[in-house]
C-alpha cells in the first residue's frame, strides 16, 4: 500500500501511516481530519459513535476495551446517549484524550472473564450484564432497571439470571443493582413501557402484570395489554408516535379498544407526556380506575417516588 492508495476511512496513526508509504505533510492537508493526537482519519469520513470508538481505542492500550453508557448505546439498549467515549481495562489508567473517559474494570461476581467482552462489528466492549453492573453506581435506580429491563428484552439475560449475578457482585454500586435487579422484568417491549410500569410500582400501586394476554374458553389470544390487573379486568397501554406509526395501526388499536370495553375490560391509555412530564396524574388515574374496578387497598408511594418522577 502506497501513500496515494492509503485506506483513510478507518482511523489511523502516525505510525501506521509511514509504515503505509504515507507522507507525513499529508496528515497536515485538508483531506485528513484529527482525531486525537495520532489518530486520524478522511475528512470525508462521518464521524459516528462507532468510529469515536475506534478512534479511542487507538490511543489505549491492547487490552482496553469500549464499556459503560458507550458500550450500552452500541448494543442498542435503553440508556441516554452519553457525550464522551467510556472504555476500561484492568489496570489502572488515566488519559487525557478529549472525549475519552478511561475506567478500571471491576469484579463481576463469579461469571468467567471471558464473559464479559464481546466483539460486535470488530470493536471489543463489555457484555450486557456486565454494562448492567458498570452503570450500577452512575445511573438512578429508575434508569437501570430500565436498562436491565432492555438486557432481558434482547434474549441476553433473564430477570433471575440478573439477580443471580448481582447477589455475587461487590463492587460500586451493588446494593443498587441488586435492588433494580429485583425490580427488572421479562416481556417489556419499550423503554416508555418500563416507565410507565416504575411510575405504578414506586407510586405504591400494585405492581401489573406484563404483556397480559386474555383468552377465551378455547384458548384463543383475544388481545394482550402492555400492563394489566387481571382481577380487576383493568389495563395499562402506552401509546407513543411508534404504536401508531400509521393511520391503519391507530385504527386498529381503537377497533382492539371497542373490542375490550365490550369484554368488560377498562382499557386507560397514556401518552409520551403522561410518562415523562404528569408522573403524578398517571398514578391517580390508575388508582380511580382500581378504585372502580373494586380495588379496596391502601396506596401508599415509595419515599422516592418524587425524587424519580417529578411533574413538569
Amino acid at each position: 500500500m502506497t501513500g496515494d492508495t492509503f485506506d483513510t476511512s478507518q482511523p489511523f496513526t502516525t505510525a501506521t501511516a509511514r509504515a503505509g508509504g504515507m507522507p507525513m505533510s499529508r496528515l497536515r492537508s485538508r483531506d485528513i481530519r484529527r482525531l486525537h493526537r495520532g489518530v486520524f482519519i478522511g475528512a470525508d469520513v462521518t464521524v459516528d459513535l462507532k468510529v469515536r470508538c475506534r478512534a479511542a481505542l487507538l490511543c489505549l492500550p491492547d487490552d482496553a476495551h469500549i464499556s459503560h453508557h458507550t458500550a450500552a448505546e452500541l448494543l442498542g439498549l435503553w440508556v441516554d446517549p452519553h457525550p464522551e467515549v467510556h472504555v476500561c481495562r484492568a489496570a489502572p489508567h488515566r488519559t487525557n484524550r478529549q472525549g475519552v473517559r478511561a475506567h478500571q474494570c471491576q469484579s463481576h461476581g463469579e461469571g468467567r472473564a471471558e464473559d464479559a467482552v464481546w466483539i460486535r462489528d470488530g470493536l471489543p466492549l463489555s457484555a450486557p450484564t456486565t454494562v448492567f453492573l458498570e452503570l450500577a453506581d452512575t445511573l438512578d435506580l429508575v434508569a437501570l432497571v430500565t436498562l436491565g429491563d432492555s438486557i432481558v428484552r434482547m434474549g441476553w439475560a433473564t430477570p433471575e439470571s440478573l439477580r443471580e449475578l448481582c447477589s455475587t457482585f461487590r463492587g460500586d454500586g451493588a446494593v443498587q443493582a441488586r435492588e433494580a435487579a429485583a425490580l427488572v422484568r421479562a416481556g417489556v417491549d419499550s423503554r416508555p413501557e418500563s416507565r410507565l410500569r416504575l411510575i405504578l410500582v414506586f407510586g405504591g400501586l400494585p405492581e401489573p402484570t406484563v404483556q397480559l394476554e386474555v383468552r377465551d374458553e378455547s384458548g384463543i389470544l383475544l388481545f394482550r395489554f402492555d400492563l394489566g390487573y387481571r382481577e380487576y379486568l383493568l389495563a395499562a397501554e402506552y401509546d407513543g408516535a411508534g404504536h401508531r406509526a400509521s393511520d391503519e395501526q391507530w385504527g386498529k388499536d381503537l377497533q382492539r379498544r371497542e373490542v375490550v370495553a365490550t369484554d368488560g375490560w377498562l382499557s386507560t391509555v397514556f401518552l409520551k407526556e403522561d410518562v415523562y412530564r404528569q408522573p403524578s396524574r398517571t398514578v391517580r388515574r390508575v388508582h380511580d380506575a382500581l378504585r372502580s374496578r373494586g380495588w379496596r387497598g391502601q396506596l401508599t408511594p415509595r419515599p422516592d417516588f418524587a425524587r424519580y418522577f417529578r411533574d413538569y
